[in-house]
């Protein structure tokens, strides 16, 4: 899937005033354009690459990863590598409306499942060397930040 960004140098999505320097808006083409819906970027690595998700016209969640224009769904296996050590890191939301995380290492996944996380994990980002950050919720609705490192 090949798209252009666009680009708006000074302009926010508030429309107040921007820091110095260049804003890319970057809107997915398959993205809803409805109050709540619309396309989200979470994370840049060293190499450019960046990870996001977008809501669809009809309330539909797609991750995606790539470089502005030249975005892949996370489920495809040929989706490029996130962190500079080569995995990605995300959270889906289960048909009982409980989040997992997960770790996808060159198309295989991981679940990422914090043991007190009895409503919902969610793997947030993840470091250079492989370390997952993070939160849960547990059943009275407290979340709980964790660290998780896979084995190797």
């Amino acid at each position: 899937m090949s798209w252009e960004p666009t680009s708006t140098p000074t302009a926010s999505c508030t429309g107040s005033p921007a820091a110095p320097g260049h804003l890319t808006t970057i809107h997915h083409p398959h993205a809803g354009t409805k109050k709540g819906q619309g396309t989200g970027l979470g994370f840049v690595n060293d190499h450019g690459v960046v990870s996001g998700s977008y809501l669809d016209s009809h309330g539909n969640d797609f991750s995606f990863i790539g470089h502005p224009g030249r975005f892949t769904p996370v489920n495809d296996p040929h989706a490029p590598p996130f962190s500079n050590s080569g995995l990605i890191t995300g959270a889906y939301l289960d048909t009982h409306d409980v989040f997992h995380g997960f770790l996808n290492e060159h198309g295989e996944f991981t679940p990422v499942n914090d043991p007190a996380g009895a409503r919902g994990t969610t793997a947030e980002a993840l470091s250079n060397t492989g370390v997952i950050v993070g939160f849960c919720t547990d059943t009275h609705g407290s979340n709980h930040g964790f660290t998780f490192t896979p084995a190797r």
